[in-house]
C-alpha cells in the first residue's frame, strides 16, 4: 500500500471534481464560501494522487472537530476506512475531545459505527 497523508490543500480544479461529486443542494462555489467563513480544506493524498477531500471546521472552542463535506475516488482501497483513520489522526492533533458529520448513507452509518460513533442526533425536515 503507498503511503497515505491528510494534508491542508488549497482550491484547484482538481479539488473542484472531488467536491463536485458530493450530493446535495449545495454548488461547489457556496461550498468555497461556507469554507471561507471558519473552516480548513484537507486533502487525503494515497501515494501522489489525491484520493478525497474533506472540509472541517473546528468547534466548541474547538474542543469537536466536524466533517461539513467529503468525497473522494480511489478504486483500489476501502476510502471511508482510511478517511476514517486521517479525522481520528487530525482531531488527535488538534487535540479534538469529539468528532461530528451528518450523512443520509445507511453504509457510512455502518462503517463509522465500527469506529466508535453513535447516532447524537435527529434532523427533522419539511418541505413547504
Amino acid at each position: 500500500m503507498p503511503s497515505v497523508q491528510l494534508r491542508q490543500i488549497q482550491r484547484c480544479k482538481e479539488v473542484d471534481a472531488h467536491l463536485s461529486r458530493i450530493k446535495g443542494k449545495m454548488s461547489v462555489d457556496e461550498i468555497y464560501r461556507q469554507l471561507e467563513l471558519d473552516g480548513y480544506l484537507y486533502g487525503l493524498f494515497i501515494g501522489d494522487v489525491l484520493a478525497a477531500v474533506m472540509i472541517v471546521h473546528f468547534v466548541n472552542d474547538k474542543s469537536e472537530l466536524w466533517v461539513t463535506h467529503a468525497a473522494g475516488d480511489f478504486s483500489r482501497v476501502d476510502l471511508t476506512e482510511i478517511l476514517l483513520v486521517a479525522i481520528d489522526q487530525l482531531a488527535g492533533q488538534n487535540k479534538c475531545k469529539s468528532i461530528a458529520f451528518m450523512t443520509r448513507r445507511a453504509g457510512l452509518i455502518k462503517k463509522t459505527k465500527k469506529h466508535g460513533f453513535l447516532m447524537a442526533e435527529t434532523v427533522m425536515r419539511k418541505a413547504v
